[in-house]
C-alpha cells in the first residue's frame, strides 16, 4: 500500500506517482483519508502470517511520522516505534525515493539514520545523496502514453517538430514540458529519418 503526507514543495501527487512506480496498487493519504501511521502499520495481520508480509510504500520513511505528538511520543520517538511495530509484524517498509528497503539490513540501517536526521532538522523532504539543481520530472502514466503517440505520429517529418508537440508535466518546479532526449529514452528511435542541414555553396 502507499503512504503520502504532504510536505512542502512536496506534493502527495509527486509521491504517490513514485510510490506507484515502484509496485504500490492502493493509495492513501495522510490529509486525504485523515490518517497517520498507526492505521497503515495496523492493516498488517497480526500475529503474522508465515511467508506473507505487508509492503508499506512512502517516497521517503521520514515521511511516515505524524507532525505532532502522538501521546507522549515524538516524532523521533514514532520512527522509533514504526520500526519496532512494523519488524515484530514482518512488514516491509520501501522507500521509494530511494529504492531502500527494510528487508535489506544494511539499506534499513541508513533508512532510519537519515530519518532521524531529517525530522531533527526539520525537513522531512531531504533526498540522501540529492545534487543541488532541479529535479527530475516524474511522468504519469497518461503523459507516458501521450507523448508516445506525438513521438511516433507520422504527422511530423522531423524529431525536432515532433518534440515541440510533447507534453508537458508539473513538478515541483513548475511546469516541464518533455524534452526530445526523455522521449527517445523513453521510446526508443522515433524511426524518422535525420533531418539533414541544406548544404552551403562554395564561395567562388
Amino acid at each position: 500500500m502507499s503512504f503520502t503526507r504532504h510536505w512542502y514543495r512536496l506534493t502527495a501527487g509527486t509521491q504517490k506517482i513514485a510510490n506507484e512506480r515502484a509496485g504500490a496498487k492502493v493509495f492513501y493519504d495522510a490529509k486525504a483519508d485523515n490518517i497517520g501511521w498507526e492505521w497503515i502499520v495496523s492493516q498488517a495481520p497480526s500475529p503474522p502470517i508465515k511467508g506473507q508480509h505487508d509492503t508499506i510504500y512512502v517516497y521517503l520513511l521520514a515521511l511516515l511520522p505524524n507532525t505532532d505528538r502522538t501521546g507522549k511520543l515524538t516524532p523521533a520517538a514514532q520512527l522509533t516505534e514504526i520500526m519496532h511495530r512494523t519488524g515484530a509484524l514482518g512488514t516491509v517498509i520501501v522507500e521509494t525515493a530511494t529504492g531502500y528497503r527494510t528487508d535489506n539490513r544494511s539499506e534499513r540501517k541508513k533508512m532510519i539514520a537519515f530519518a532521524h536526521e531529517s525530522i531533527r532538522l526539520g525537513n522531512r523532504s531531504r533526498v540522501p545523496n540529492a545534487k543541488p539543481g532541479r529535479r527530475k520530472a516524474e511522468f504519469d502514466a497518461a503523459t507516458v502514453e501521450a507523448g508516445r503517440k506525438v513521438w511516433f505520429s507520422k504527422h511530423y517529418t522531423t524529431d525536432g517538430i515532433a518534440a515541440e508537440h510533447l507534453p508537458s508535466v508539473k513538478t515541483l518546479n513548475g511546469v516541464t514540458k518533455m524534452s526530445r532526449s526523455v522521449a527517445r529514452r523513453l521510446y526508443g528511435p522515433s524511426g524518422r529519418l535525420p533531418s539533414r542541414k541544406p548544404k552551403q555553396k562554395r564561395k567562388l
